[in-house]
């Protein structure tokens, strides 16, 4: 099971996760093979994604 923490951090916010060392090497290589130069780009893409996401849907539920 992961375990998150969210702590601040000079105005910003610090995720951390724990989880499996060989899941994690695994994710890297697709990260890496996907044009990402780190796991925080990566990250950074993904949550900026699925906000946008949330927020269409959001917004679609406003129109009816």
């Amino acid at each position: 099971m992961p375990s998150t923490s969210q702590k601040p951090n000079y105005g910003k916010h610090v995720l951390s996760v724990r989880i499996n060392q060989s899941a994690y090497s695994s994710l890297h290589r697709l990260i890496t093979k996907a044009g990402y130069k780190d796991t925080a780009s990566f990250v950074r893409d993904a949550v900026r994604t699925k906000c946008e996401e949330i927020a269409e849907c959001t917004n679609s539920l406003k129109a009816i």
